[in-house]
């Protein structure tokens, strides 16, 4: 029954859209991840001329993979799909007419090297315990110096740190954020996932050095 009104639902929609664009050209479709079958989430569409130089029209896919675009008449196109700032695919080339309403199903593998935010993932990055914290700098901890690092790194789909992609966002001291540097790659995280499926994510870390009275 749910699946029924989302159906309908959708529907109404492209017959609203079409309604107030009538003089224009629609172009449609679902953005579907090839494995699974599952909706893309967060892909940004755009229409494109013959030679992909020039953008006509550009949205986001919603969270069922739909999106809705309009041309700005008769001509060649070409769509792109773009997810967090990864080219997905690019469609193939397809002629419009004056009273064409084009609709396609877009199947794509998404790349493993892709980085997710926090916010596009359904499960993030959590620490295990036992992760040894970073070593105190003794010539900091002998002058009784206080201080912070913020550290931002990705964590691979293994819940391992990705030192390649490791930078210091912020640090009072730099022995601190060597001290950092040196205690991270032996860290081990519960990794992020969408859905049932591992991903890689970016996470912002702050560490904290504090000599206790």
């Amino acid at each position: 029954m749910g699946s029924s009104f989302r159906a309908v639902g959708r529907v109404l929609i492209v017959a609203s859209i079409l309604a107030v664009h009538a003089s224009a050209q629609i172009v449609g479709g679902t953005v579907v991840e090839k494995k699974s079958e599952k909706p893309i989430r967060g892909v940004r569409v755009v229409l494109v001329d013959s030679t992909a130089k020039k953008i006509f029209a550009e949205t986001m896919a919603d969270t069922t993979g739909m999106f809705l675009l309009a041309a700005p008449g008769a001509g060649t196109f070409r769509l792109g799909f773009v997810r967090a700032s990864v080219l997905l695919g690019a469609s193939e080339l397809f002629t419009m007419t004056d009273t064409d309403f084009v609709q396609h199903r877009y199947l794509f593998d998404l790349p493993s090297d892709t980085v997710y935010f926090e916010f596009q993932v359904s499960k993030q990055v959590e620490q295990r315990l036992g992760n040894e914290p970073p070593k105190y700098p003794a010539s900091l901890r002998s002058q009784r110096v206080s201080g912070e690092v913020l550290a931002q790194f990705v964590v691979d789909t293994l819940g391992r740190p990705d030192m390649k992609t490791f930078r210091v966002l912020r640090a009072t001291h730099p022995d601190f954020a060597t001290a950092v540097r040196d205690a991270v790659p032996h860290f081990r995280f519960s990794p992020a996932s969408i859905g049932d499926r591992p991903v890689r994510q970016m996470v912002q870390m702050p560490f904290q050095f504090t000599i206790m009275p």
